[in-house]
């Protein structure tokens, strides 16, 4: 308890340090437009500093082997822990990590084997509650992608983020589950030919090279990872089919971000608490796009969402049945 607290003090003086370098945006206009010049440049971090960020990555896997927890799904957590150790950590306090300015707070590269992190992501994170609990969840999601694991979805960092929310009775009792093979663990193999080159843009000076990205809102939000993660720990509590699990694991979970974003979805804003489960569904919705199941929630980071996973649960349940009722009719 006492390592943690100290981990925790270290990574808050961190975020007072960084929470000066502001992101710098260039404006280039001529008679007709403008533009952004978008020159990333980075925070020059200490080895100390370093080592923070790294620590923060292996918290998960590190408390899990002390539960005496070795593998998961084939996934060795001692290798994995040796693994971590290669990323190159980076912080960005001029440009951004996307084309035009798009927000996205971390970003990865499997080629490099980096991390970067936009600086204003560090300042919104530290002045909020909620995020500062995704902190090692984003890490290590942002460093299995630069591993080159197949984390898009969360399915491998929610996964074991979800694990730190059981006693060890019900670690003890998932035990034998916890050895099948449920997860995705390969990894992603870069193109012998160079780089898969994504998120290209005249004015963008960093080309993301076979990698990913976590954005406030979309799949890779860190406050909707929190929340996939919870309801995953919830469904291995309850004792739920591996099946219902396995569905859970496939989902992304969003949010809209933008005004436009949430009037085109037609859902409530979360704005009260306690909340119903007839209130939550007008805020929740469901869609199928190119095979994958995307579930929305209209919140924001200050929403009452104390226990909102147990809701996330009955309305997946609620879905799940329907659709094997629509299979047999």
């Amino acid at each position: 308890m006492q390592n943690q607290l100290n981990a925790l003090m270290l990574f808050s003086f961190l975020i007072y340090s960084i929470q000066i370098q502001a992101t710098k945006i260039t404006y280039v206009c001529n008679s007709s437009d403008c533009h952004i010049e978008n020159k990333i440049k980075d925070v020059e971090l200490d080895q100390a500093t370093k080592k923070i960020l790294t620590d923060r990555s292996k918290e998960i896997v590190h408390y899990l082997l002390a539960k005496g927890i070795e593998s998961v799904s084939g996934l060795s957590l001692s290798l994995l822990s040796s693994e971590l150790d290669a990323i190159k950590w980076h912080i960005v306090s001029d440009g951004y990590l996307a084309p035009q300015g798009r927000l996205t707070g971390f970003m990865y590269n499997v080629e490099k084997k980096e991390v970067y992190i936009q600086a204003d992501m560090i300042n919104k994170i530290s002045e909020n509650q909620i995020l500062k609990q995704a902190i090692s969840l984003i890490f290590l999601h942002e460093s299995l992608g630069a591993l080159g694991y197949l984390d898009e979805d969360y399915e491998i960092s929610a996964f074991l983020n979800a694990l730190t929310y059981l006693n060890e009775s019900q670690l003890a009792k998932n035990n034998s589950f916890f050895k099948s093979n449920f997860l995705k663990t390969e990894k992603r193999q870069i193109s012998p030919s160079g780089p898969i080159r994504t998120n290209i843009d005249i004015n963008t000076k960093y080309i993301l090279a076979g990698g990913g990205s976590t954005t406030v809102g979309g799949g890779g939000d860190p406050l909707m990872a929190l929340i996939k993660s919870k309801i995953i720990a919830l469904t291995l509590q309850e004792n739920e089919p591996v099946i219902l699990l396995k569905l859970i694991l496939s989902i992304r979970f969003e949010r809209p971000v933008t005004y436009f974003d949430k009037s085109q979805t037609g859902l409530v804003e979360i704005c009260h608490y306690p909340l119903s489960f007839e209130d939550f569904t007008k805020s929740v919705g469901i869609s199928l796009t190119n095979n994958r199941t995307i579930i929305i929630l209209n919140a924001d980071e200050t929403s009452p969402l104390y226990k909102i996973e147990w809701h996330f649960l009955s309305y997946i349940k609620k879905i799940a049945r329907e659709n094997i009722s629509d299979e047999k009719q």
